[in-house]
């Protein structure tokens, strides 16, 4: 059918068509779009419309930059974030997205660049210039990139991108753990040493909490009765508000996962030295000396200065995880094998048991337990190896 003005056309099965153009392919033809409608006056009044959007569109994608899209998916993704997880997004923004990509147009943003970025960061990529950036905190960086751009994409800020953009190779190291000879002395000397810090790292490595959630135990979740510890929030770091003469501080968060809300048993080791630190202390939280929590860099350099002052050569050279990982080991390994790719028990604490042998299992720690659910208590300390 003949045109009939403004790219207007009636087609064979009765509909008009309205065509207009929205780019140039690599080729170098033009790109098109096309409406349809009943009647020719309903097609002129949506290709006004698209035509106008379109220039919008093409105006606001030339004009914005990548670190005004990265501050539009911030704001619109706040309320699903966790405090930690929003303020260590902000971290890696400011300190390594915004200034090499934040100043570029949206049309400038590859697939290539993008790889090239990471790459960057993956073999140079440390703010002191030593080094290249752990393969799991570029792949932070590369979720976070491709996370803005999905968003711009939905609100048509900007194209979609043609290419993979890779993930680097995250390699696991091999699970380090304590020897008993070595566990039974780092027991001893914490023993004969109960202090504050003696009593968290104590707590750490019978019961798996993570450092944040041992900081900030509280007494009134310690029930000594029961023999429960009752594991309710956590230390995190979150972003400071503009009146604060701070970048970020510490608050009481929930925990890490909506699983991580959980019931511990406390072991025959442990309960003693509960209820004699519990009688001395004057504090409302279970490692500290003071009306608030200890920071979690504070509960780790205190660790470290805890390992030197003993000369517990053992595990000066490793983090506070050392005690995870061998509350892990004492706790699972009798009842099931962690699967392939599982570090430790910060990440193996997701693992089901079954009903029957995690209930038999606890029966041999806490005997007025057996009742319990099998998913409510995945954290657990094993006195004695029953044979599954």
């Amino acid at each position: 059918m003949p045109k009939q003005g403004n790219n207007i056309r009636k087609r064979k099965d009765g509909r008009w068509e309205g065509r207009y153009k929205v780019g140039v392919l690599p080729s170098g033809q033009t790109k098109y779009r096309s409406v349809y409608g009943k009647t020719y006056s309903d097609v002129k009044l949506k290709l006004i419309s698209e035509k106008t959007n379109n220039t919008y569109n093409t105006h606001i994608k030339k004009r914005l930059r990548f670190n005004e899209l990265i501050e539009k998916w911030m704001a619109s993704s706040s309320i699903r974030f966790k405090g930690a997880t929003e303020n260590k997004y902000w971290t890696i923004i400011d300190r390594h997205i915004n200034p090499i990509l934040g100043r570029l147009e949206l049309s400038q943003i590859t697939p290539s660049l993008i790889n090239e970025f990471l790459n960057h960061k993956l073999n140079n990529g440390r703010i002191d210039g030593n080094g290249g950036l752990s393969p799991s905190y570029v792949n932070t960086i590369r979720i976070i990139i491709l996370s803005a751009v999905q968003y711009g994409i939905n609100e048509k800020l900007c194209e979609p991108l043609n290419a993979n953009i890779y993930k680097p190779t995250i390699n696991n190291n091999e699970l380090t753990v304590l020897s008993e000879k070595s566990c039974e002395k780092l027991e001893k000397v914490l023993v004969m040493n109960l202090d504050c810090t003696a009593l968290g790292m104590l707590i750490s490595l019978h019961t798996g909490l993570r450092i944040g959630e041992v900081c900030a135990l509280k007494w009134s979740d310690v029930d000594i009765e029961r023999k429960i510890l009752t594991v309710r929030q956590t230390v995190a770091r979150v972003k400071a508000n503009s009146n604060d003469n701070c970048k970020s501080k510490l608050i009481l968060d929930a925990p890490k996962t909506k699983n991580s809300l959980r019931e511990i048993p406390i072991n025959s080791f442990l309960l003693p030295l509960l209820v004699k630190k519990k009688s001395e202390s004057v504090s409302d939280f279970v490692i500290s000396e003071q009306k608030t929590f200890v920071s979690p860099r504070t509960f780790e350099y205190r660790y470290h200065k805890t390992l030197e002052r003993y000369t517990l050569r053992l595990a000066i050279q490793a983090n506070r995880l050392l005690l995870l990982h061998k509350h892990s080991s004492c706790a699972i390994a009798p009842i099931c094998t962690p699967p392939p790719g599982h570090s430790g028990f910060a990440k193996f604490n997701t693992a089901i048991l079954p009903r029957e042998r995690y209930l038999l299992a606890m029966s041999n720690v806490v005997p007025e337990y057996t009742s319990i659910d099998a998913l409510s208590l995945r954290c657990l300390t094993l006195e004695t190896k029953p044979s599954l």
